[in-house]
């Protein structure tokens, strides 16, 4: 079964950041990349937004959600949990 979500953010983050998908599995985090920036992580943000149709909360973009592929994902979890309880 595809989890929906890590697929959209792995896609997100391999097409932003100019990697290969299996370059971020195991990744302690994405500043470790030399193509990171701030404004790319903010851009892969945007783009699974849209994708999933979710607003991640002002209180989700904090470092400890953003830099590893894993908290991302939980963090997109958790608004799209949001999202169907509206």
């Amino acid at each position: 079964m595809i989890d929906l979500v890590r697929d959209r953010v792995l896609n997100a983050a391999a097409d932003v950041l100019t990697v290969e998908r299996a370059a971020l599995e195991g990744l302690p985090g994405l500043d470790t990349l030399p193509t990171y920036s701030s404004f790319k992580v903010m851009e892969i943000v945007d783009r699974v937004e849209r994708e999933l149709d979710v607003e991640l909360d002002p209180d989700d973009l904090v470092p400890a959600n953003l830099l590893r592929l894993d908290a991302l994902c939980r963090t997109f979890r958790r608004a799209q949990k949001r999202e169907i309880a509206r």
